[in-house]
């Protein structure tokens, strides 16, 4: 089985996450099984193939998002990012929009909400 793209994380990349949601800490220690937990770097950009975006009551929410991604198809490889939006007022950049890999490399892809 060969995934193509895998998006490099660690646990603590999680608890970051769940810290972000606004999770308890005794939340996330049930979650995640550690007795310490540490949100000095709460974020909602997580490094996964999917985004989760909150909006605000104008819908004038910008944020950007970056995922690095790790090459573990063949050598030589494109992906195109394809995304799906609403149709009402929301606008996307992806960039770059396709990535291209000479081995297993390592990229980082960025992606802009408006």
């Amino acid at each position: 089985m060969d995934p193509g793209l895998i998006y490099d994380i660690i646990p603590q990349d999680y608890i970051n996450y769940l810290c972000a949601m606004n999770y308890t800490r005794h939340q996330i220690q049930i979650f995640s099984r550690k007795s310490e937990i540490n949100c000095a770097n709460a974020t909602l950009d997580l490094n996964y193939p999917s985004f989760m975006l909150i909006l605000n009551n104008t819908n004038t929410t910008r944020s950007t998002f970056h995922r690095v991604l790790t090459n573990v198809g063949t050598l030589s490889s494109s992906y195109r990012a394809v995304v799906d939006t609403p149709s009402t007022g929301m606008n996307v950049v992806v960039n770059p929009s396709t990535i291209f890999f000479e081995g297993k490399l390592g990229k980082t892809l960025q992606l802009r909400w408006r």
